[in-house]
């Protein structure tokens, strides 16, 4: 008779077996989805209370759980009951239904009910061995008889094999399949609950064919259970923790139909039951159906599982459980507030303003009021980030108090924020956007560090930007407010992005399309053109730099300003520059050039290319494919990123520069090119940027700075290239102050490489360029109030130079301005030189002094106690004094202060950060009337100028 099993008779010879099965591939197995520890309680209390062994194997029989119950049975070997269980498993992957197999040769029985998770066998339970029958025991009995067994092991083998009649049997094996795949779908669903539900699958697989076992063992679980007929609602089985959640005693729930006592509290949990949903249309159970639920009483969320199941009486009941998810929902949203909100001042942040805006598209207009406060750096530099975080919350607070329905303030980034408006358009967000506006005009009142309430002012770029434009995308929004407040802060006024910001940057857009596209096209419109540069000595040409150049399809000629600076935002510059680099290499070698004895290839890389690992084997490759001499070339890291030179970078220079290529810095005195990258990067050549030249036929001060450019490169044995000259003028300054090439418009526009091959003989033609005089300097207008018009010296020149080679080359700071002072000190008259940090309003540190060490240049007495009040270095910038030729000459009531200290005469100069004055660099003399000469004066003034480039003060 069919009871739902696969009945099998099984020889006498078990050992004979079909060989076992390689297990399937699968994405999950029973170790991943259950946790094992708790099948194992399960099958324990199952074998305790059925009095049946039980174990847990794979899909190909192997054993997962430790055998619960009598499972030594001396009749059947090891082997032998391994290979029973991979024949059990095997039928059940095949048949999808539990297998029992009856040992011919034993009379005892053993059950497979298999385990899967949708199409896929996961393993099974095996129980047994056990007696279904009165025949079987017959046999069994025999085969004990017939066995070697002592008399004493026979009996206790007979005690302990249990004897299930067919009924129990049944009502194990249907709860166990059917508790145990409500388990499975529970477990899936949330992974983080397999221990609660393997809780769950322990109580219902301990039912037995009596309510009363089934009732001892759901009130052992911590998850709520109940059973109620299927049709008529009546309680069948409850445990105590379902009547907890419920908050009735179980006593007054039993037999009564469950819409009656669930209708007694209007905040039951049975308002939307599944009940129709639990059966298919052939009344067949479904699989458990899964819902959380919110008591508002007990603040307490649940995970209630639905499932149709057959009673212990044959009727169809409906099994609910509960587990209680309080901890979990509570976890979800504290991670929803780290997540969603800012943890300073507490607001929603950006991904919070990007999820709203997604809800709100398609409905009213919602403007954002966006606003940067730009000085914030600024603040919390001179009060601390803690001023800083008051003043961004007093900001904060007054906003919020305006007081408009609806609204809400996110906070973007550290600095940036936007105030959400709904329901007053336009034209009230741009009102309310003026008045924000309008506020920052005043200072705010925040507490300092010190408890003390101080007033800041902190500027403001702001702009106004509907929020559902249908923008879904958090970076399009973010991108939007990020263009408005860049403009905003350019135009100094608030700004509604509208119609043209936006066709702006569609522009912007599509001009980076077309340059991608171009790139990856074979780089489609590109070409090189190459502009000479001469020798400032002979007039000829001596080197050519490659300038890329860029026709887009599209836009047509595109400015190197513009399409540079797009291919680095687009990581294509790599791409590009390899490309002008080969181009360049092969004109050039192509042209002859290669084998001219001074010709020099110049050619840009980017800072971002430094930093790619590839570049040395890039270049090496280049240079060999061309067989172009490496020495020939020079790599001109251009100033259009914003990288810091890092180790790596620096021994990518390096390494370049052994193997004969020329590295120049390009831009020289702007941007990163300046004196703490100068003594750091492996270069030979310093290019100065065009803007220098810019009315320098009109300014003797810029005349004097580049000769100090230029007296700087060579005492560090560097060339100095010029870049922009246009004018016969501009080239004879250029020759007065000793550069030593030049580049620009009057000697060469870009040209193609067929223009320059028709030029080649610029390159051995000389030409007069101007008359040379290496003893002749630059004359410089008045500098300083009442020191002549005298003339400066060579000697003053080359000391500058000399000094700003120290500042440069000394690793330590402080060092360099010790040794400096040193340096200067001992080439001019001076018998003290010394530098003061200001610490204070009232209060000054020396950082460095030098003293002279002949009788006649003896430090005068009491000026070692200078460092101590020094009132006298406050009091110069209050009344305007800088230089001093003698202290009679000082007014009260300095005179008095300086006499006290035996100064007979001084020259102090202030050193500004700004307009801060950060310290004091100071020359004295033991003798009265000091006879300051004006040469002497500018050298001072040009130290004082070059300390804070290198020292922080």
């Amino acid at each position: 008779m069919d009871r739902g099993f696969v009945q099998k008779k099984t020889g006498a010879d078990p050992s004979k077996t079909e060989r076992p099965v390689k297990a399937m591939a699968q994405d999950i197995s029973l170790k991943k989805l259950l946790n094992l520890a708790d099948i194992q309680q399960l099958q324990d209390s199952f074998a305790k209370i059925t009095g049946i062994s039980a174990s847990v194997v794979d899909s190909v029989g192997n054993v997962l759980t430790r055998l619960s119950g009598y499972g030594a049975n001396p009749l059947i070997s090891g082997k032998d009951r391994q290979n029973l269980y991979r024949k059990l498993c095997q039928e059940n992957r095949v048949a999808k239904k539990p297998t029992l197999t009856t040992s011919s040769h034993t009379g005892l029985s053993t059950c497979a009910v298999p385990i899967f998770l949708d199409n896929s066998h996961l393993g099974s339970w095996v129980i047994g061995p056990m007696i279904l029958d009165s025949a079987n025991r017959e046999i069994f009995l025999q085969a004990v008889r017939d066995s070697d067994l002592s008399d004493e092991d026979a009996s206790r083998l007979i005690e302990r094999l249990p004897t299930v009649i067919w009924k129990e049997f049944e009502l194990i094996v249907e709860f166990l399949q059917g508790l145990t795949g409500a388990v499975i779908q529970m477990a899936r669903s949330n992974s983080d609950l397999k221990r609660s539900y393997s809780e769950l699958l322990e109580l219902n697989e301990k039912l037995d064919s009596t309510s009363q076992m089934m009732t001892t063992l759901a009130n052992s679980a911590d998850v709520g259970l109940y059973v109620v007929d299927f049709f008529t609602g009546e309680l069948l089985q409850a445990n105590e923790q379902f009547a907890r959640y419920a908050g009735k005693p179980l006593q007054q729930l039993i037999g009564k139909p469950c819409w009656k006592w669930m209708a007694e509290d209007a905040d039951g949990f049975c308002f939307d039951c599944p009940h129709n949903r639990l059966l298919d249309s052939r009344g067949q159970p479904r699989h458990p159906l899964i819902s959380e639920k919110y008591l508002t009483k007990t603040d307490t969320w649940l995970r209630i599982a639905h499932q149709a199941v057959g009673w212990v009486d044959g009727r169809l009941a409906h099994m609910v459980t509960m587990l209680d998810i309080t901890s979990n929902k509570k976890l979800q949203h504290q991670l929803s507030q780290y997540a969603f909100y800012d943890r300073g001042l507490r607001l929603p942040n950006d991904l919070r303003l990007a999820h709203d805006a997604a809800e709100w598209q398609g409905k009213e207009p919602v403007y954002l009021i966006c606003y940067d406060v730009i000085s914030l750096r600024n603040i919390n530099d001179i009060y601390g980030r803690d001023t800083g975080d008051s003043l961004l919350a007093s900001i904060c607070e007054w906003i919020e108090t305006m007081s408009v329905p609806g609204s809400c303030l996110y906070r973007i980034s550290g600095d940036q924020f936007a105030f959400a408006v709904h329901g007053v358009g336009l034209e009230g967000a741009f009102e309310l956007a003026g008045v924000i506006f309008n506020r920052f005009e005043s200072p705010w009142s925040v507490t300092a560090p010190s408890g003390q309430k101080v007033s800041v002012h902190c500027g403001i770029s702001m702009g106004v930007v509907c929020a559902n434009l249908g923008l879904t995308e958090e970076r399009d929004l973010l991108s939007i407010i990020q263009r408005t407040l860049s403009r905003s802060l350019v135009e100094d006024k608030v700004l509604v992005y509208g119609e043209d910001m936006d066709n702006e940057y569609k522009e912007q857009l599509r001009l980076e399309v077309s340059l991608e596209n171009c790139v990856k096209n074979g780089m489609e419109g590109f070409s090189v053109h190459y502009q000479p540069i001469v020798d400032s000595a002979t007039g000829a040409w001596c080197s050519l730099e490659a300038l890329c150049r860029w026709e887009s399809p599209e836009f047509g000629f595109v400015s190197p300003l513009v399409f540079i600076h797009k291919a680095e935002q687009l990581g294509l510059i790599i791409d590009i520059g390899n490309w002008v680099l080969e181009t360049a290499v092969r004109a050039c070698s192509g042209l002859g050039l290669s084998s001219h004895r001074d010709f020099i290839l110049n050619v840009n890389i980017s800072p971002l290319q430094i930093a790619d690992d590839l570049l040395e084997d890039t270049v090496t490759r280049i240079l060999k494919k061309y067989d172009y001499p490496a020495e020939k070339l020079s790599l001109e890291i251009t100033e259009t990123a914003e990288v810091s030179f890092t180790g790596q970078a620096v021994g990518t220079i390096g390494r370049l520069r052994k193997a004969g290529v020329k590295m120049a810095l390009d831009d020289f005195g702007t941007g990163y090119s300046n004196f703490n990258n100068l003594h750091k990067l492996p270069v030979s050549i310093l290019k100065t940027e065009r803007a220098f030249l810019v009315d320098i036929e009109k300014d003797d001060y810029l005349q004097h700075l580049f000769y100090l450019m230029v007296e700087l490169a060579h005492a560090a044995g560097m060339v100095i290239i010029v870049e922009g000259v246009e004018t016969e003028e501009q080239m004879r300054i250029m020759l007065k102050n000793g550069v030593d090439r030049m580049q620009g418009y009057l000697f060469g526009k870009p040209a193609t490489v067929d223009e320059i091959r028709d030029s080649l003989d610029n390159f051995t033609r000389t030409a007069i360029t101007a008359e040379r005089s290496g003893a002749e300097r630059p004359e410089l207008e008045q500098l300083l109030l009442h020191i002549g018009e005298e003339e400066l010296s060579p000697h003053a020149y080359r000391l500058v130079g000399e000094a700003a080679c120290i500042l440069m080359k000394e690793p330590d700071p402080l060092e360099a301005v010790s040794r400096m002072l040193a340096h200067i000190g001992s080439h001019t008259r001076m018998s003290n030189v010394w530098l003061y940090r200001r610490e204070g309003l009232m209060q000054t540190k020396r950082l460095a002094l030098w003293s002279a060490k002949d009788e006649t240049r003896e430090m005068p007495p009491g000026l070692e106690e200078l460092k101590s009040p020094y009132a006298w270095l406050n009091r110069f910038g209050e009344h305007g004094i800088l230089v001093l030729t003698d202290c009679e000459s000082v007014p009260e009531p300095l005179r008095g202060d300086l006499t006290e200290q035996g100064v007979r005469a001084t020259c102090v100069f202030q050193i500004r950060d700004g307009e801060r004055v950060a310290g004091y660099l100071g020359f004295d003399d033991c003798i009265y009337y000091r006879d300051w000469s004006a040469e002497e004066l500018v050298l001072l003034y040009n130290i004082s100028r070059m300390i804070p480039s290198r020292l922080s003060l």
